[in-house]
C-alpha cells in the first residue's frame, strides 16, 4: 500500500519494511472530524425529520466539510440521521480545535429538524476535552447533567424574545388574511386588525402570561399587566429569512422561531430554547415522528410511571414511548399508523391527578430594561421621537402615559432651540451642495437668534428671514427655479415655511397636521352606512396598495386609542398659553389658527367621534365668545364708564342699562365676574359684588344690597324675597301637604311668602383662610330674621380662589361645619355655599344644608342654589337620585333609579334627567334680530349640549342601562313672546333633532318659558311638554300655570292650552311618573333597530304632511287639509273575535295579546283627496320577539283576505324572528331521566319519563303521549305539550300565510316596509309580496350567530352583512333603500299614489298637473348621440346654470325603483298629464356588475363585470319582466323607450339563462291588461331578438309601437348588415357601375390588363367613401319610413311632439279600454274587434259634425276621441244598455 509505505518514508515499492525497526514520520497536524447529524440533544439525541430551510457552511483553508443536503432540503423519517460532516486541521490540537469551535459556531441549520451543533461547541470547549481527559464514562456524565443549559441567554430575556416574535408572526399573519381577503372582496372582522396579544409561554417549567402591546410599527411594548405596571420596550427589524433582529435593552439579537408540535422552539442569537404546552399528563404524545411500530402494553391495562407503553420506528431504530404517570392506558391511534410530533397516541385515566407536577406561575416583576436604542437628549430629536409616538397612536398602536406625551408634543414645540437645532441639522447635510453666500447667510440669522436666546432676550424666531433668503435666490437666478435644484432644497424650504411666522407657525402646522390626518381617515367612515362599505371604497381607492388600507384599518382597531388622543390634543389646544416673544398675543388670536381644522372636527358623528366633535364645539364656542382675558377688560371698561358717568336721573339710566346688560348675560359670566373679585380697584370690587349677587337671584326681589369692609374682608349682604306668591317654588308632597320628612331631601324650595331673607357673601384665597376668619366673618351676619313658618331662611356665600379637589372640599369642609352648625342655626343659616374658582376655570359651587345636618348636597353640586330651584329638581321624587359628573357647562345631569325596588330587579326604572338654563340676555331695542329668533338659537345650542352630555352618558359602563329619559330646558327671565309661536319652536327643535334624541333614549323634551304679552305687563309661566313616542314626530302638550278658579286651594295645577294634556289640572310638583308598560316597549323595539308597532300611524300622519307640504308647493292653490282640521288619517285597529273573524276594536296601545297588529286606514293625499283605505298589518316585535306563532298566522292571514275581498292595498310592515320555537314548559318542569348507571350519569341513560302523579296531571291536558315501563315510570314518547304553537304547527301557518301572500301579490297592491330585522317566513312574506322597501333591517333565512356555529367559526359580523340594503337592494328583492322608518312610509306612501284606490277604481290623476301638458306641451331634453343619463330622458335635470331641461313625464314625478339591481335596465313609475303610468328604458353607459365575496368561502373574491348598455343581460332582462308583472298588476298603462342592441348571447349568460329571461319578458307582455306603447327615441334603435321580445304582435289588443324621426329599428346594425349583404366585391361593382374613372380604365384595358394596376388603385382609394355609402345604405332600410310603411309600427311620432301625443294617446287608449270593460260587462260573448267596431261607430255618431285638428278623420284624432268618450257618459250609458237589452234578448 503506496499511503503506508508513504508514511514509512520509503519510495521503493520493492523494499520491504521492518515494522519492528522501521519508524512512522511524524504527524505534520491535527484533525477533528465532527458529524453532524438530526438528533435532538435534549431528549436523548432521539432522531429528528422534516424539512430544512436555511443550511450555511463556508470552508475555510483549515475546514472543510460536506452535506447531503441543500437548503431547501430536508429528512424523511425513514433516512439515516447524519447528513453532514466537518474536519478540522491545525498544526497542533490545541489549534485544530479552535478551528472546529469557530466553525461550528458559523453553522447556521435552521428548519423543522433538530442538530447538536449547540452542544458539539459546548462540548468541545468543557476543559475536559481541551485537555483531551475524555472517555465515555465522562461522556454519559456530561449527557446526563444537561449542562448545555448553563450557556443559554437570560431566561426573561429568552421569554420576552419569545413574546414579542409571537405576537409579530401572528400580526403578520392577520394581517395578510385581512390584505387577501380585502382583495377578494371581503371585509373581515375586527378582531384580524388588535395590535396587542396576550401570550402564554412555559419555559424551564415556569409559566408566563404576558401581554405585548404593538407601540407603532416596529416597535414593541411588553408588560406583565395590562395597566402597564411593569414595561419593556422593544425595537424590531424583519430579516428577508424570516427572523427578526430585536433590539432589547440597548442591544441586538438575532431570533427565529417555529412551531413543534405541542412545543415551540426559538433560536436567539443561535442559541435553541424550547417552550413547552402546559403539561396534561393525561395525554400521551408522540416525542418523534416516524411510524407506530406497536403497542407494548393491552389496551386498557393499569400502567406505571416509567412503561414502556409503545414503539416508534424513525430513521431504522426503533424508540420508546415512555408513561411519565401511572393509570390506565386507552388508546387512540392503530398500530402502523403514521405519527408526528405532539400527534396523541393514547389517553391515561390517572391513579394520581392531585400529585401531578404543573408549571409555576410568574409572579415577579419584568426588569428594568434599558430602552431599545439610546436617547438623543438634542431638542429635535427628542421632538421627533414624540411626534412618531403621536402619529403611532393615530395609526391605532398602543402608547401608554398618553398624557405625557401631548404634554411633551406641546413642550418641545415651545422649546427655543428647537428650530436652531432643525435648521442646523439641515444645513450639515446640504451645505456643500447650497450656494456659500445662501448657507453663510442662514448660519448669520441663526447665530444672531442663539446669541439673543443665549443672553435671555426673548426674540422670536427669524424664520420669515430665512424664506425672504430662499425666495431671494430663487428670483435671482434661473438655474435656482429648475426642478432638481428645487427638490434638493426642498427639506430647507418645508422648514422654512413652516417657521416663517416663528415657532407660532411651526406649532400650528405640526397640530393642524395631526387632527387633519385625523378628520381625513374618520370622514371615509362617515359616507357609509356599514364599516364593510367603507372598506369596500378604501379598497377601490387603494387597490394598488392594499397596505394603505390595512393602515387605516389598523388605525381604527376596537382597542385604538386615536380618539382619546384627539381630545386630549384639543384639551391642551384649548388651555394653551400662547407663545409670543415680541409682542403680546391672545387665546383668540391663537386659535384662530385652527378654526377651519376645528370645524371640521365638530362636523363628525359616530360612536368614537361624539366627545371629539363636541370639544371642538367648546373650543370654537370661546374661540367665539372670545377669551377670558378679553371679557374681563370689556366688563372693567363698562365699570369705569358707570363710575365716570355724573349723579343724574340720565345718567343713572345708563348706568342701570349697562349694568342689566352684564347681569343678564349668560351664565358663562360668571367666570368673568368671579375673577374681578379681587381686583386691584376696590370700587370695581364692590360693584362685582353687586353685580353678582343681583345676576344670580334675579327671580327675587332683593333689597338693600350693599357692600362694606370689615377686618381686612369685603362683604356684600341683602335682602331678598319672593317676587310674587304664584311664583314662589312648591314644597313637593309626597305623602301629605304637611309633611316635612316626606319632602325631596336635596330640595331647594319652600314657601315663605313675602319673608324677607338674609344673605352674606365674602370673597377669601384659601380654605385655610374660611377657617381662619369664619368667626370674625360670622359676627358680621346680622339677619333680621332667623326663619319662617318653622324653617330657617338666610344663606351664606363664600368665595376661594384656591384649587381644591371638590371631594376632599366637600369632605374637610362637612368635618370643619361640624363644630360651627349650633352657631349656624342661631342665625339662621339655611345653607352655606362655597364658591371655588381656580385660575383660567369656570367656578364651581358645593352647597351645605341646615336639612343635611350641614352636609353637601350632592345633587346641587355646580349649581347656584338660587338658581336650583328654577331647575325642578323636586320633580324626581319617584326616584333615587345621583348626580352624573357631566363636563358641559350648563348642562346638569342626573341618573335616577326607581325607588322601592331593588338595584337587582330587571324592571327598575332607571333614567337621565337632564337639566339646562338657558338665559337669552336681553334684548336692547336696536337688536336687528327678533326675540324669538335668540330663542329658538339659544334653545338649539342648549339642547344639542345636552344631548351629547346623554350620548356620553348612555354608553358610561359605570351605570345600568336607561330608558325614557328626559330633557328640562328653562328660560329664567321674562320674555316677551308670543305664546302661539312656542308650539312651532318646539316643533322645529323636534324636526332638527327629533332622531338625535331618540337614539339617546329621550322619549320627553320639557321647555319652561316666562311670557311677557305686549297687552299685559304681568307674565306667567308657560310650559310645552314635547313627546317624542317614535322619534319622527312630537306630540306637544301646552301649559300654563295657575291655580284652577272652581278651587278654593291655593295649590298651583297646570292647565293645558288647546287639546287636554297628560298633566292637565295636575298640581305643578307633580313627580315624573316611573316608565309606562308602553314605553318600556318603544324602547325594547328601539333597541331591535325598529319603531314600536303602535307607533306607526303616527309615522303615517308624519309622511302624509310631508307629501302634502310638497304637492302644495308646486300646486299652492290645491286646498290645505292640515288648515280645514279633516285628519289626514284615521285608523281603526282590528283583531279576531272568538269566532275567528276580523273585527274593528279600540284598545290601548300595548294591550293586544297577539304579535300581530292589523289596522284598516283611511289616509287623505292628494291624488286621492276625498280618502282612500289601506290595510296595514304588522309584527309587533315585543311580543315573543315578533315570532309567527298559529295566532298570528290567523291575524295575518284574515287581514290579507280582507285586504283581498275589497280589492285594498295591502302594507306590511315587518320586523320579526321567524317562526316560533316552543317547548312545553309542563313537560319540562315534571320529566326525568332514565339513567343507565344511577350512580354515575355519565355512563348514559335510557328513556324519558314522568311519574305516575305527574303522568295523569299531563294526560288531563293532552301534553305527552306516554308508556308505563315500570311501577311508577311512564317513558314519554311524544310530547304535545298544552299550549299551542310549540312546533310544525308554526311551519304549518307560515306556509298558509306564504301562500295567501302569493295570491295577494296576483289580486291587489302588495308592499312590504322591511323595519328591522326578518327572519325565515318574514323573509318569505317579503318576496312573495315582491314590492319592498327596505330600512336597515335585514332580510335572512338564518342569523349570522347560527351560521357562524355551523361553519364553526366566526364568519359573518352581524346580520346586515347577510342580508342588508347592500345585499337586498343589489339583488333586486329589495326595491327602494332608506334610512329610516319615515322615509320607508313616506316611500310607500308616494308608490300608492300611482295605484287605484282599490281593483276596480280608475287610476288617480292628478287633475291639476294636466295643465302641465298645455304649459309645457314640448320636451326641453335633446337626446345626443353622446351616452348621457337615461333618466334625463325620463325627468328632466337642472343644467349646470340652474335652468331646468324638462323631460317627457312631469316634472318630479318620476320614481325609479330597482335601481340597485340590473343597472343596464331603469324602470319606474312616472306620470304624464297627472296620469301615472309603468316606464321602462336602457341604460345606454356601461356599468359594473358587482358580485360580493362570501366570507364563509376564503376563495371567493368579489367579482367586478363590465356591462354594456343598450344590451339585455340575464339580470337585467329578468329585472324588466318583474317591472312589467308589477305594473300589470298595478292596472298601470306602459311605455318603453326602446333603445336596445339585443341580447347579449355570451356563453356565461347563456349559461345565466338569458333566453328564460328575455322569454319572461314576452310572457309579461302578452298578459298586459293596460295600454303598452313601445317607443322608439331619438337616435334610439332597437335590433334583433330586443325588437322580437316588444313587438306589438305579442298582444295586438293592448300594445303600439311608435318611433322617432331619428329612430332605427332592424335585425341587425347597418355595419353588420353590410358585412353580410354588401361585402366588398358587391361594393367593388358599385364602384364599377357609378365611378366614371373606372369605367374609362376598364375601356382602356379592354381585358388585356394593361390597366389592371391603375384600377385597382382606384379601387383602394374609393373603398372607404363607397363603404359608408354602403352603409348608409344599409341604414336607410332601417328607417321609420320603412317601419311604418311595413306595418311594424304604428306611426313616426317627433320627439318634440312626443309628450303631447302620448298623453293623448294614453287618455283615448284608458278611456276605450275603460268602454270597452262596461260593453263587454253588458254582453261578454262580444270579440274584440267588435267591440271596436261599437266604439268607433257610437264616437262617430256623437262627434258627427266635428271637424278634428290638421283634417284628420275624426276617429284618427286621440284627442278628440278621448274627450268624446269623457264628455258623453250618459249618452253612452244608454248604448251599454241597449248592447244590454240585446243579449239578455238573445239569451231568450
Amino acid at each position: 500500500m503506496p499511503e503506508i509505505r508513504r508514511w514509512y518514508g520509503i519510495v521503493n515499492e520493492a523494499e520491504k519494511i521492518d515494522f519492528e525497526v522501521a519508524k512512522p514520520q511524524p504527524p505534520q497536524g491535527h484533525v477533528i472530524a465532527v458529524r453532524i447529524t438530526a438528533e435532538n440533544p435534549a431528549q436523548g439525541f432521539k432522531p429528528t425529520s422534516g424539512q430544512i430551510q436555511e443550511l450555511t457552511f463556508r470552508s475555510t483553508p483549515n475546514v472543510w466539510g460536506y452535506f447531503s443536503v441543500g437548503s431547501s432540503g430536508g429528512l424523511h423519517e425513514y433516512a439515516d440521521s447524519q447528513f453532514g460532516h466537518l474536519f478540522s486541521w491545525g498544526p497542533n490540537r490545541e489549534d485544530s480545535l479552535k478551528c472546529m469551535v469557530m466553525a461550528l459556531k458559523e453553522v447556521s441549520i435552521r428548519g423543522e429538524i433538530h442538530t447538536p451543533v449547540e452542544y458539539l461547541i459546548h462540548l468541545l470547549e468543557t476543559p475536559q476535552f481541551q485537555q483531551n481527559n475524555v472517555h465515555t464514562e465522562w461522556l454519559d456524565e456530561l449527557i446526563k447533567s444537561d449542562s448545555l443549559h448553563e450557556n443559554k441567554p437570560n431566561e426573561l430575556l429568552v421569554v420576552l424574545s419569545a413574546a414579542i416574535f409571537k405576537s409579530f408572526k401572528l400580526y403578520l399573519a392577520r394581517s395578510t388574511q385581512f390584505i387577501a381577503s380585502l382583495a377578494k372582496g371581503r371585509v373581515v372582522s375586527f378582531d384580524f386588525l388588535r395590535t396587542y396579544d396576550t401570550i402564554d409561554l412555559i419555559y424551564l417549567n415556569v409559566r408566563y402570561s404576558l401581554h405585548v402591546f404593538r407601540t407603532g410599527q416596529n416597535g414593541f411594548s411588553v408588560s406583565s399587566s395590562k395597566k402597564f405596571i411593569d414595561r419593556v420596550d422593544a425595537e424590531i427589524r424583519p430579516l428577508t429569512d424570516g427572523g427578526l433582529l430585536l433590539m432589547l435593552d440597548g442591544k441586538s439579537h438575532v431570533c427565529y422561531g417555529n412551531e413543534e408540535g405541542s412545543n415551540y422552539r426559538l433560536i436567539l442569537d443561535g442559541k435553541t430554547c424550547m417552550f413547552s404546552d402546559e403539561y396534561d399528563p393525561s395525554i400521551l404524545r408522540s416525542t418523534t415522528p416516524g411510524k407506530l411500530v406497536r403497542y407494548l402494553v393491552p389496551d386498557q391495562s393499569e400502567i406505571h410511571v416509567g412503561t414502556c407503553y409503545a414503539e416508534v420506528e424513525v430513521m431504522k431504530m426503533y424508540l420508546p414511548l415512555i408513561s411519565q404517570e401511572a393509570g390506565i392506558i386507552s388508546f387512540v391511534i392503530p398500530e402502523g399508523s403514521k405519527v408526528e410530533v405532539g400527534m396523541i397516541v393514547a389517553t391515561i385515566l390517572l391513579s394520581a391527578p392531585t400529585e401531578v407536577k404543573r408549571a409555576v406561575e410568574f409572579s415577579g416583576r419584568l426588569p428594568d430594561y434599558k430602552p431599545p436604542r439610546p436617547h438623543e437628549n438634542k431638542p429635535h430629536h427628542l421632538f421627533r421621537s414624540n411626534i412618531s409616538a403621536l402619529q403611532s397612536v393615530l395609526a391605532g398602536y398602543q402608547r401608554p402615559s398618553m398624557n405625557e406625551i401631548v404634554e411633551d408634543f406641546f413642550r418641545f414645540l415651545c422649546d427655543e432651540r428647537l428650530p436652531l437645532f432643525e435648521f442646523r441639522e439641515v444645513l450639515a447635510a446640504l451645505s456643500n451642495r447650497l450656494p456659500g453666500n445662501l448657507v453663510e447667510d442662514i448660519s448669520k440669522i441663526l447665530e444672531g437668534y442663539e446669541n439673543s436666546m443665549n443672553k435671555g432676550n426673548p426674540v422670536e424666531f427669524p424664520g420669515g428671514q430665512i424664506k425672504k433668503k430662499l425666495d431671494d435666490l430663487h428670483a435671482s437666478d434661473p438655474q435656482y427655479r429648475n426642478k432638481t435644484f428645487e427638490t434638493l432644497i426642498t427639506p430647507i424650504t418645508n422648514l422654512a415655511n413652516r417657521y416663517e411666522r416663528g415657532r407660532l407657525g411651526n406649532l400650528t402646522h405640526q397640530i393642524t397636521s395631526l387632527l387633519k390626518e385625523f378628520f381625513q381617515t374618520e370622514s371615509i367612515f362617515l359616507k357609509h352606512k356599514s364599516r364593510e362599505q367603507a372598506f369596500l371604497e378604501i379598497r377601490e381607492t387603494f387597490k394598488n396598495n392594499l397596505q394603505e388600507a390595512l393602515n387605516i384599518a389598523v388605525s381604527r382597531n376596537a382597542d385604538s386609542k386615536r380618539h382619546i388622543l384627539v381630545v386630549q390634543l384639543l384639551d391642551s389646544l384649548s388651555n394653551f398659553k400662547p407663545i409670543r416673544c415680541n409682542s403680546l398675543m391672545n387665546q383668540n388670536e391663537f386659535l384662530d389658527n385652527f378654526v377651519s381644522i376645528l370645524q371640521e372636527l365638530s362636523t363628525l358623528s359616530g360612536k368614537g367621534n361624539i366627545e371629539i366633535s363636541l370639544k371642538a364645539r367648546q373650543v370654537l364656542i370661546r374661540y367665539q365668545i372670545g377669551s377670558l382675558t378679553d371679557r374681563q377688560k370689556d366688563v372693567v371698561a363698562v365699570f369705569q364708564e358707570i363710575f365716570e358717568l355724573p349723579d343724574d336721573a340720565k345718567s343713572q339710566k345708563i348706568k342701570h342699562d349697562k349694568l342689566e346688560k352684564i347681569r343678564s348675560e349668560s351664565s358663562q359670566m360668571f367666570d368673568v365676574l368671579s375673577s374681578l373679585f379681587f381686583h386691584d380697584d376696590e370700587r370695581i370690587q364692590k360693584l362685582t359684588f353687586e353685580v353678582y349677587v343681583q345676576s344670580v337671584y334675579r327671580a327675587y326681589s332683593i333689597t338693600q344690597l350693599r357692600t362694606f369692609r370689615k377686618d381686612d374682608l369685603l362683604f356684600c349682604e341683602w335682602l331678598f324675597a319672593n317676587n310674587d306668591p304664584s311664583n314662589a317654588p312648591v314644597q313637593l308632597q309626597a305623602v301629605s301637604p304637611h309633611s316635612r320628612q316626606n319632602r325631596l331631601a336635596h330640595s331647594d324650595s319652600f314657601n315663605t311668602g313675602f319673608a324677607l331673607r338674609y344673605g352674606l357673601f365674602t370673597c377669601l384665597r384659601s380654605l385655610t383662610d374660611i377657617y381662619n376668619n369664619f368667626d370674625k366673618i360670622l359676627e358680621h351676619y346680622k339677619p333680621a330674621l332667623t326663619s319662617s313658618e318653622g324653617e330657617l331662611i338666610n344663606v351664606l356665600k363664600l368665595y376661594i380662589t384656591e384649587n381644591v379637589p371638590e371631594q376632599k372640599l366637600s369632605d374637610t369642609f362637612t368635618q370643619f361645619l361640624k363644630q360651627k352648625k349650633n352657631r349656624l342655626r342661631e342665625v339662621g343659616i339655611r345653607r352655606v355655599t362655597i364658591i371655588m374658582r381656580a385660575e383660567g376655570e369656570f367656578p364651581r359651587f358645593l352647597t351645605f344644608r341646615e336639612r343635611q345636618d350641614y352636609h353637601e348636597d350632592m345633587i346641587y353640586r355646580n349649581i347656584e342654589p338660587p338658581l336650583g330651584h328654577h331647575m325642578e329638581l323636586s320633580r324626581l321624587a319617584n326616584y333615587d337620585i345621583q348626580r352624573y359628573p357631566c363636563d358641559h357647562k350648563g348642562v346638569h345631569l342626573y341618573y335616577g333609579q326607581e325607588k322601592g325596588k331593588l338595584d337587582s330587579d330587571p324592571n327598575r326604572d332607571r333614567r337621565f334627567f337632564a337639566r339646562v338654563e338657558i338665559r337669552l340676555g336681553r334684548f336692547p331695542d336696536s337688536l336687528a334680530v327678533k326675540p324669538h329668533e335668540l330663542v329658538i338659537n339659544e334653545a338649539e345650542r342648549v339642547l344639542l349640549e345636552a344631548i351629547k352630555a346623554l350620548e356620553i352618558a348612555v354608553r358610561d359602563g359605570n351605570y345600568k342601562e336607561t330608558i325614557n329619559n328626559h330633557i328640562f330646558l328653562v328660560v329664567t327671565q321674562e320674555v316677551a313672546y308670543d305664546a302661539i309661536g312656542l308650539d312651532p319652536l318646539v316643533r322645529q327643535l323636534g324636526s332638527l333633532y327629533g332622531q338625535s334624541l331618540w337614539k339617546v333614549c329621550v322619549s320627553q323634551l320639557e321647555v319652561v318659558v316666562r311670557l311677557k304679552q305686549p297687552d299685559n305687563p304681568a307674565s306667567f309661566p308657560m310650559r310645552l311638554v314635547a313627546i317624542n313616542p317614535s322619534g319622527y314626530s312630537f306630540n306637544i302638550f301646552v301649559y300654563i300655570e295657575t291655580k284652577l278658579p272652581i278651587s278654593s286651594s291655593e295649590e298651583m295645577v297646570f292647565v293645558s292650552v288647546g287639546k287636554p294634556g297628560p298633566l292637565h289640572t295636575k298640581p305643578t310638583n307633580t313627580p315624573y311618573p316611573v316608565t309606562s308598560l308602553l314605553q318600556r316597549k318603544r324602547f325594547f323595539a328601539q333597541k331591535n333597530d325598529t319603531t314600536y308597532v303602535y307607533d306607526f300611524p303616527e309615522i303615517f300622519i308624519e309622511a302624509l304632511k310631508s307629501i302634502w307640504s310638497s304637492y302644495r308647493k308646486s300646486n299652492p292653490d290645491t286646498p290645505n287639509p292640515l288648515s280645514s282640521g279633516a285628519p289626514l288619517l284615521l285608523a281603526y285597529e282590528m283583531v279576531l273575535n272568538n269566532n275567528g273573524e276580523l273585527v274593528e276594536t279600540i284598545q290601548e296601545p300595548g294591550k293586544n295579546r297577539v304579535g300581530m297588529i292589523v289596522w284598516r286606514m283611511k289616509i287623505l293625499t292628494p291624488e286621492s283627496p276625498e280618502g282612500r283605505e289601506i290595510v296595514v298589518v304588522a309584527n309587533d316585535i315585543t311580543h315573543q320577539i315578533g315570532s309567527f306563532g298559529p295566532e298570528e298566522d290567523d291575524v295575518f292571514l284574515k287581514a290579507s283576505e280582507f285586504a283581498r275581498e275589497r280589492g285594498l292595498p295591502r302594507i306590511y310592515l315587518a320586523c320579526n324572528s321567524g317562526a316560533r320555537i316552543g317547548l312545553a314548559q309542563e313537560v319540562k318542569n315534571v320529566f326525568r331521566i332514565a339513567w343507565n348507571d344511577p350512580q354515575d350519569p355519565t355512563k348514559g341513560f335510557k328513556y324519558l319519563y314522568v311519574t305516575e302523579k305527574d303522568y295523569r296531571a299531563l294526560e288531563a291536558k293532552g301534553s305527552v303521549n306516554a308508556t308505563k315501563v315500570g311501577e311508577d315510570q311512564w317513558m314519554i314518547n311524544d310530547i304535545i305539550g298544552e299550549e299551542d304553537g310549540l312546533g310544525v304547527e308554526n311551519l304549518r301557518g307560515s306556509g298558509m300565510i306564504a301562500g295567501e301572500t302569493s295570491r295577494a301579490y296576483d289580486e291587489i297592491f302588495t308592499i312590504t316596509l322591511v323595519t328591522g330585522r326578518t327572519v325565515g317566513i318574514g323573509a318569505y312574506l317579503v318576496r312573495l309580496g315582491q314590492r319592498t322597501v327596505q330600512n336597515q333591517g335585514p332580510v335572512i333565512l338564518t342569523g349570522a350567530p347560527a351560521l357562524n356555529k355551523v361553519l364553526g367559526k366566526e364568519v359573518y359580523s352581524s346580520n346586515v352583512q347577510l342580508g342588508g340594503p347592500q345585499i337586498m337592494y343589489a339583488n333586486g328583492v329589495s326595491h327602494l333603500d332608506v334610512n329610516d322608518e319615515l322615509k320607508g312610509i313616506h316611500a310607500i306612501l308616494t308608490w300608492l299614489a300611482y295605484v287605484p284606490k282599490h281593483n276596480t277604481a280608475p287610476l288617480p290623476i292628478l287633475r291639476t298637473a294636466q295643465d302641465l301638458i298645455t304649459t309645457r306641451p314640448h320636451i326641453d331634453f335633446q337626446p345626443t348621440r353622446v351616452a348621457s343619463d337615461p333618466r334625463h330622458l325620463i325627468a328632466g335635470y337642472t343644467d349646470p346654470s340652474g335652468n331646468w331641461v324638462g323631460g317627457f313625464f312631469d316634472r318630479d314625478s318620476w320614481t325609479e325603483t330597482l335601481a340597485g339591481w340590473a343597472k343596464t335596465a331603469i324602470v319606474g313609475r312616472a306620470r304624464l298629464g297627472g296620469i301615472p303610468i309603468g316606464v321602462i328604458t336602457c341604460e345606454t353607459r356601461t356599468v359594473e356588475l358587482i358580485t360580493p365575496a362570501d366570507p364563509a368561502n376564503p376563495d371567493s373574491t368579489q367579482n367586478v363585470v363590465q356591462q354594456s348598455g343598450q344590451v339585455w343581460f340575464p339580470d337585467s332582462a329578468y329585472k324588466t319582466a318583474q317591472a312589467i308583472q308589477d305594473f300589470d298588476r298595478e292596472r298601470l298603462p306602459l311605455i318603453i323607450f326602446a333603445n336596445w342592441r339585443g341580447f347579449s348571447g355570451g356563453m356565461r349568460d347563456m349559461y345565466d339563462e338569458i333566453l328564460k329571461f328575455g322569454s319572461y319578458i314576452v310572457d309579461a307582455l302578452r298578459k298586459y291588461t293596460s295600454p303598452v306603447f313601445v317607443y322608439i327615441p331619438p337616435l334610439g334603435e332597437l335590433r334583433g331578438g330586443a325588437w322580437v321580445v316588444l313587438d306589438p304582435t305579442i298582444n295586438p289588443d293592448m300594445m303600439e309601437m311608435f318611433a322617432a324621426t331619428e329612430a332605427r329599428g332592424g335585425v341587425l346594425e347597418p355595419s353588420g348588415t353590410v358585412e353580410i349583404k354588401f361585402r366588398d366585391r358587391d361594393i367593388v361593382k358599385t364602384m364599377h357601375r357609378l365611378d366614371p374613372v373606372l369605367g374609362r380604365l376598364r375601356e382602356m384595358d379592354g381585358g388585356s390588363g394593361v390597366a389592371a394596376d391603375k384600377i385597382k388603385e382606384r379601387e383602394e382609394r374609393l373603398m372607404n367613401m363607397y363603404s359608408q355609402a354602403a352603409t348608409l345604405f344599409a341604414d336607410l332600410h332601417d328607417t321609420p319610413g320603412r317601419m311604418k310603411a311595413k306595418g311594424a309600427i304604428s306611426d313616426i311620432v317627433p320627439w318634440k311632439d312626443a309628450r303631447r301625443f302620448f298623453f293623448d294617446r294614453l287618455r283615448r287608449r284608458l278611456a276605450e279600454i275603460d268602454l270597452r270593460r262596461q260593453i263587454l260587462k253588458a254582453d261578454e260573448s262580444l270579440s274584440h274587434q267588435e267591440t271596436s267596431s261599437l266604439i268607433k261607430g257610437w264616437v262617430e255618431e256623437i262627434g258627427r259634425g266635428k271637424t278634428a285638428e290638421n283634417g284628420k278623420e275624426l276617429w284618427m284624432d286621440d284627442a278628440e276621441v278621448a274627450q268624446i268618450i269623457e264628455g258623453s257618459k250618459e249618452k253612452l250609458e244608454e248604448k251599454i244598455t241597449a248592447v244590454t237589452r240585446s243579449a239578455d234578448c238573445r239569451k231568450l
